[in-house]
């Protein structure tokens, strides 16, 4: 369209135009108003909304700041090969966010192992996962008095219902007692299986299943207890490697990939990735 605008004036979400008559070939925004011999129409601006922002998630537990108790201290965090040492300070911290300091690497659907380091005895120990990004939640699946449920993926004692501690169970449903509830070991448990990156928690309690320490627990007070909170990422990746070869009489019969999964059947000798490194079948 050809023509010679006289006048423009924009006027917040507004844009007055000026026209000369006859040089208009098309109305906009309605009729157009014929004043002093010209015609004026006002086309509305575009407003686009912003996106809102995403909601952050506070992941900050009941309790920060220095411990009350310094004899039940967590030393390093472990999973499988992977660890995070606590320095002299952070020993001392109720909570240690280390999410900007490691990060564990782990294969999709691969058996983990976790474990905690610690100064003193008589203390339990507890693993989550933040599956959906919101928050750590926490349970026992309902008509069990064992089975995790929500982003808890292993623990090491807990009593579910009970008012005492002197029984209870592991996250894989072993019963304990005694002596068996001084120092257990956190069971096995399996990585998720849609890779991408997530926060995962180790926390230090006793007799508690609570990712975010306990105030009022039935069996204790978290800082009473000497509790600690350290929180890490986890890097999930795809299976890339192998595990295993088998062979017979010497001829390569089949390989296996991280997850256990036959991904081949081969006769030929050659350089195969066996748990990360090079073996030479020959």
């Amino acid at each position: 369209m050809h023509c010679t605008m006289k006048a423009m004036q924009l006027i917040r979400s507004k844009l007055g135009l000026v026209i000369p008559e006859g040089l208009i070939t098309r109305k906009a925004n309605g009729e157009a108003v014929t004043m002093n011999g010209e015609i004026v129409f006002t086309v509305e601006e575009a407003t686009v909304e912003p996106e809102p922002e995403p909601d952050t998630v506070d992941y900050t537990p009941a309790y920060t700041g220095a411990k009350e108790r310094n004899d039940r201290n967590v030393v390093a965090v472990k999973l499988n090969e992977h660890s995070y040492y606590l320095s002299s300070e952070e020993q001392g911290q109720c909570y240690i966010d280390a999410t900007a300091s490691a990060t564990f690497t782990v294969v999709a659907g691969s058996t983990l192992k976790a474990s905690v380091e610690r100064i003193g005895e008589w203390m339990h120990h507890s693993v989550y996962l933040d599956f959906d990004g919101d928050g750590f939640t926490s349970g026992i699946e309902e008509g069990s008095e064992w089975q995790p449920a929500g982003d808890l993926v292993a623990y090491s004692f807990y009593n579910n219902g009970d008012s005492s501690d002197e029984f209870g169970y592991n996250s894989v449903g072993t019963s304990m007692s005694g002596q068996d509830r001084h120092m257990p070991e956190i069971p096995e448990f399996t990585a998720p299986t849609e890779p991408g990156l997530y926060r995962i928690r180790f926390v230090q309690d006793w007799c508690s299943i609570d990712p975010m320490g306990d105030s009022d627990g039935k069996f204790g007070d978290f800082m009473e207890n000497g509790g600690q909170i350290v929180d890490v990422m986890l890097e999930v990746t795809v299976a890339d490697g192998i595990s295993e070869v088998t062979t017979e009489n010497g001829e390569v019969k089949a390989i296996y990939d991280l997850t256990g999964r036959k991904i081949e059947t081969i006769t030929k000798p050659g350089i195969y990735i066996v748990g990360g490194k090079k073996v030479l079948v020959k």
